[in-house]
């Protein structure tokens, strides 16, 4: 499972470490069924002085099913935070669909 956190702005070594090992801690058992994890981070609505951050996580699963998981907040952390926690649960989703899906073909043979 590869790992790529990519940024256009100014993010700190240690989100960049945090973020990591929390993906590898979360994903893990699904080491084998997940090909690649990119983390974007940007900074968004520059109006009346606040920024807004943005983390999206998107999981590339084995045999081309894609996990798309976003969350926004005042801090890059929080929102990693948040987005880490709800990226290992819509994972196990996707791959339920999937096995689910193939077990109904195998079925209708």
């Amino acid at each position: 499972m590869r790992i790529a956190i990519r940024s256009r702005n100014h993010v700190s070594t240690e989100l960049r470490h945090s973020l990591e090992r929390r993906l590898r801690f979360v994903l893990g058992r699904f080491a084998g069924r997940v090909s690649r994890v990119s983390v974007h981070l940007a900074e968004l609505n520059k109006s009346y002085g606040k920024t807004t951050k943005r983390c999206k996580i998107v999981v590339q699963l084995v045999r081309s099913a894609r996990v798309c998981i976003e969350d926004t907040d005042a801090d890059f952390q929080k929102a990693a935070d948040r987005a880490t926690g709800r990226v290992g649960q819509a994972v196990e989703r996707a791959l339920a669909r999937r096995h689910s899906a193939g077990a109904h073909a195998a079925l209708m043979v």
